[in-house]
Formats: C-alpha cells, sequence, structure tokens
C-alpha cells in the first residue's frame, strides 16, 4: 500500500518546511505503481510508503527525465537544509520507480553466494595489489568494488538493461569523483560476471552468447556441480591450440606439493600459448590455480602477481574457488567476503528511505555547482556511498579526500608489524611446497632403481 499526490514545486516546498505533510497534502492511498500515469510539464507525483501524516519526508518524487535535473537544482537551491536531498527521497522517473517496486521483495544469491562473495575479494585484492595484502582487505574496500555494485543488482533481481546502466553509471560515479585509475576495467570484469549471472539465472539464455563465451559457463557449471570440469567440456575449452594442457587436471589431483609444481610448471608457457583467446587462457590459468586447494583462497597472495601478465587470471581463481562446493570462501581474512555478502543481501525496500550519502544524479549537480562538496557531511568518514539505482550502492573515495590522507575504512592505517604476518605465511606456505617437490626429485637421482637408501660411511 501507497500514499501519492500530484504536487508543483511550490507545494513541495510548502510541505517540506511544514511538520504536517498527511494534513497539507490530503494524499490518496493506492495498491500498486501502476495506478500512476507519466507526470506532466511541471507535476510532480510524490509517493510514500506509509502513511504520510506518521512520515513528512516523501520516499519518492516522480518526475520527468527531462525535469530531473531541473528539480535537483532547484531543491538545492530553496531549500539548504535537504542537502543532499536524495539522501531522504529518491528522485526517479516513473518507469524507474515501476521497475524498482517489481524487483524480488528479499535480495537473494540462491547458492553462488560464495562465488559472488570470491569475486568481490578478488578484485579488491587486485586493485590494492602493492599496497595491501588480501588479508588486509577492509569492508570499504570491498564496498568500492565493481563486483559489489553488481552482485547487489543480480540478488535484487535487475533487468539486463539496468545491468548495462548500473555498470556505465558505477564508472561514471569514479570518473567524476577523481578515483584513481584501476588494474581491472569493468570492461575485463563483465566476461567473468555474465558467466555467473547465467549460473545464478538459470533460466537467462546463453544460446546468443558467443561459442567461447557459452563454453566458459558450461565448465563454471561443471564446478559448481561436480567440483571440477568435466572431460567433454575440457577437451572443447583448450581446443587444439593447447594439446599439452589437456592432462594438467589429472595431474592437480596428487599431493600438494606436487600439484604446485605442475602448475608453476605450466603456467608461463599457457600464459604465453599462441592462438589462444586471452580469456581461455586467463580461466585455464584461473582454474588450475583454483586445484592448488579446491574451494579455498589460500593462494590468492600467491596468485595475484599472474595479473601483470593476464589481468584476469586472480578473478577467475576466486570465481572457481567460490564455485566449489563446500567453498570455505567465508573464512578468509577473518570473515571478511561473509561480511561482503551480507551488505550485498542486506533487506532494503525503495519505499523506505535511502541508505546512501545521495544519488549519482545529485552529485553530478553538486560537484558542477560553486563549492561541491565543501560542508558535505557523509556517513562514511573519507568516503562517499553513492546510489546508482534504487536500493544499488557504491563507496567511493571523497573527492574531498587528499592524497596521502588515511581513507577512512579503506585499508587499516594502524603501523604494526602484525599486518605483515599472513601474506608471510601464504608465502611459507608456497615455499615449504616447493622444497618438499624438490626433495623428492633430488632423491629420485640419488636413489635410483629399488630406491634403497645411500649408506654413509663411516
Amino acid at each position: 500500500m501507497m500514499w501519492t499526490r500530484t504536487v508543483d514545486k511550490k507545494e513541495l516546498l510548502g510541505f517540506l518546511y511544514s511538520e504536517k505533510a498527511g494534513v497539507f497534502l490530503e494524499p490518496r492511498q493506492i495498491s500498486s505503481i501502476d495506478e500512476l500515469q507519466e507526470p506532466g510539464v511541471g507535476e510532480l507525483r510524490v509517493i510514500w510508503g506509509e502513511n504520510p501524516k506518521l512520515r513528512l519526508m516523501p520516499s519518492i518524487v516522480v518526475v520527468p527525465e527531462n525535469e530531473r535535473r531541473d528539480l535537483l537544482a532547484w531543491v538545492l537551491t530553496y531549500i539548504p537544509h535537504l542537502r543532499p536531498f536524495t539522501a531522504y527521497s529518491r528522485v526517479l522517473t516513473l518507469d524507474e520507480a515501476r521497475n524498482a517496486l517489481k524487483r524480488r521483495q528479499s535480495a537473494s544469491l540462491g547458492s553462488l553466494d560464495k562465488a559472488c562473495a570470491a569475486l568481490i575479494l578478488g578484485e579488491a585484492a587486485s586493485h590494492a595489489e602493492g599496497k595491501k595484502g588480501p588479508t588486509e582487505l577492509t569492508r570499504n574496500a570491498c564496498a568500492s568494488t565493481y563486483s559489489f555494485s553488481i552482485s547487489r543488482a543480480i540478488a535484487l533481481g535487475a533487468s539486463e538493461k539496468e545491468l548495462s546502466l548500473i555498470t556505465r553509471r558505477w564508472s561514471r560515479a569514479r570518473e567524476i569523483t577523481g578515483q584513481p585509475r584501476l588494474r581491472l576495467s569493468t570492461q575485463d570484469l563483465q566476461v567473468p560476471w555474465e558467466v555467473l549471472h547465467s549460473l545464478i539465472e538459470v533460466d537467462r539464455q546463453v544460446k546468443g552468447f558467443p561459442e567461447a563465451l557459452q563454453i566458459l559457463v558450461e565448465a563454471c557449471r561443471d564446478i559448481h556441480n561436480e567440483n571440477e570440469i568435466g572431460e567433454v567440456i575440457w577437451k572443447e575449452l583448450i581446443g587444439r591450440q593447447m594439446p599439452d594442457v589437456f592432462e594438467l587436471p589429472k595431474k592437480m589431483n596428487g599431493p600438494r606439493e606436487e600439484r604446485v609444481q605442475v602448475f608453476e610448471d605450466a603456467i608461463k608457457s599457457l600464459l604465453l600459448a599462441p592462438g589462444v583467446t586471452t580469456t581461455t587462457k586467463s580461466f585455464v590459468c584461473g582454474y588450475l590455480a583454483s586445484r592448488l586447494a579446491p574451494g579455498s583462497l589460500e593462494y590468492l597472495s600467491l596468485v595475484l602477481p599472474l595479473g601483470q601478465i593476464a589481468s584476469t587470471v586472480p578473478f577467475w581463481y576466486c570465481l572457481c574457488s567460490g564455485l566449489s562446493e563446500g567453498s570455505d570462501v567465508y573464512r578468509y581474512a577473518e570473515g571478511l567476503a561473509l561480511r561482503a555478502i551480507r551488505d550485498v543481501l542486506l533487506h532494503d525496500s525503495v519505499l523506505e528511505s535511502p541508505r546512501c550519502d545521495l544519488a549519482l544524479s545529485e552529485l553530478e549537480i553538486i560537484l558542477e555547482a560553486e563549492g561541491g562538496l565543501r560542508g558535505f557531511r557523509s556517513g562514511n568518514p573519507g568516503n562517499v556511498e553513492v546510489e546508482l539505482a534504487p536500493c544499488i550502492v557504491a563507496t567511493l573515495r571523497s573527492p574531498l579526500q587528499k592524497d596521502g590522507e588515511p581513507q577512512g575504512d579503506l585499508f587499516h592505517t594502524e603501523n604494526s608489524s602484525i599486518k605483515e604476518i599472513y601474506p608471510l605465511l601464504d608465502e611459507l606456505t608456497w615455499a615449504m611446497d616447493r622444497v618438499g617437490s624438490i626433495s623428492r626429485r633430488l632423491r629420485g637421482h640419488l636413489n635410483p632403481g629399488n630406491g634403497s637408501k645411500t649408506k654413509r660411511k663411516k
């Protein structure tokens, strides 16, 4: 149930300065957004999710698309105590309001929540490489990723059109706030997300996808259902260009140190293989890396440097690890992935107050105005939470943040040697595996034949 009233700017100004909006406007009750018509020139459709006598600020202000900027600029001028206005009420077109109200009521990623969480961590770790280790990532570092915003959109059942819009708006938000350039672009990330989206939305049509992308979808489906890629799909995946790769998955079933050796010997030739698309090579490398410790992100810090050769290898590694049955990604980095996915799945409604600092549409206007965000108070010090679409928020470094200043909770800033321990432990684990492998190979040379031990002379 909703309450609504058609007003003009003067009436809007009147009740926003009043404390009795319900009495002032005499709104009518409606049961569906479909009962509303497109507002005319100069008209606003004001919507409340509960009786306006109990709540002054409207949930939604519906405007014609070509009048949104004018309305937001007008509010900033004449109602300064409600700056930013979109922290209190959403300013949407009628189509945007309809789409938001017709989404699924509760966010859900089905059985693929761990895969989404792994992608969020993988992207955050890739962006932070060289600055902080994967185990030092924070909630804000995860919430600032493209993967976080797109996970949220998919969890809410956003349409293909809405997902494309969110991708553009995420890039636009970073652009206008002067965010640093990232190693992984949205174009790099879209293929893995196309694959995962097709697994989450089982009715999604993949027949129109390129053949190479269809094979990746089936390969990931195998990992999710069978814990590994089946022989038929694997053969289709590697094709004729990588015949030496065909037996590698079988070799990755031995002791861990042997798996490490197999992976280490194969990785360079894989990444430099001629006649194979970068996407396929990156996926194969990421999948083989995930077989070192299936279902775990234990080797993330050691896979990250491969991103310098092929940027999406760590991303595919995380996806394959998150898809594996019994994946323990929620235990990684003291449960950070679980916290990230909790935020992705938080209940929210377009009829409730926004959970952001402001919407992208208003941020653009404020940054164009004299003074910009000066005097702006965010709910997350050093960062700004921007709504890209109803109930879908991206966390960004505040444009007011000066270079060299701590970025809120983006990364830990305490000066303590403890933060260096976990990456070093990861390196030590890798080194011990290598030592074990070299030791056995040396023994093989020293003890040929029956493997009898060489006696030490007295």
